[in-house]
């Protein structure tokens, strides 16, 4: 289960689903939702997360249910989250709410009735900030999909790339966030070669090389060339 950004209508599934090929891994998408992606794959999710850039978290997803507080705690009570959650560790319930998706629910009410329910059968330590296990839901139009979160995108460091913040900078160049998209529409294995032919001062390059492909870069200006050396640096 990919818990997706948002920042774009249609990228954010498209980036999923051709890392897990750029992977050369199989998969099969289950559900497709406002910005979650339900999907059947061994591909690994630290793996995954370390590649993408329009994912949150990517989670074992457990079940999907109408977004109503009747029908999740049901969909909960009949899920394999008991026998995912080992006695005596930490453990958190989070919902999420895509836009204004089931308003009339209130998620911090329900993610403590789905704790109660569970811990009926299992004994566990609350956590809210560091939890062990976290349980993942999110309401997204009129649907609530959960799942037991396993991995996260570290979106704070796509930030801290910012094109302003690299020795040499460029109007031209890509958000770190698209940039990192491209590499993995485009299916760049790690360890591969990638060859972009127009590198300007390598906004690509330098994501390219941080999920570990080989890089070679091009660019008509020179000026341009060395603005990407120093990038790359």
């Amino acid at each position: 289960m990919f818990v997706l950004s948002g920042e774009h209508p249609t990228l954010p599934t498209a980036e999923a689903v051709a890392a897990i090929k750029a992977e050369h891994r199989a998969y099969r998408v289950l559900e497709q939702l406002n910005q979650v992606l339900v999907a059947e794959t061994k591909a690994s999710p630290e793996v995954l997360a370390s590649r993408l850039a329009m994912c949150r978290e990517i989670c074992v997803h457990l079940c999907t249910a109408h977004a109503s507080k009747e029908d999740i705690l049901e969909s909960v009570g009949s899920s394999d989250i008991v026998d995912l959650v080992p006695h005596g560790k930490s453990f958190a319930v989070h919902l999420k709410r895509v836009k204004r998706s089931s308003p009339e629910i209130d998620t911090l009410k329900l993610a403590k009735t789905i704790a109660n329910t569970i811990a009926e059968e299992v004994e566990f330590k609350v956590d809210l900030a560091h939890p062990d296990i976290e349980l993942l839901g999110v309401l997204t139009g009129e649907q609530c999909t959960l799942g037991i979160t396993t991995a996260r995108v570290n979106r704070r460091q796509l930030a801290r790339r910012k094109p302003t913040l690299r020795p040499a900078f460029h109007p031209s160049t890509l958000m770190p966030s698209f940039a990192r998209c491209m590499i993995n529409l485009a299916r760049t294995p790690r360890g591969g070669m990638l060859l972009d032919p127009f590198c300007g001062v390598g906004g690509i390059l330098l994501e390219a090389g941080l999920i570990g492909a080989k890089l070679v870069g091009i660019d008509i200006n020179r000026e341009m060339v060395e603005g990407a050396r120093k990038n790359l640096e």
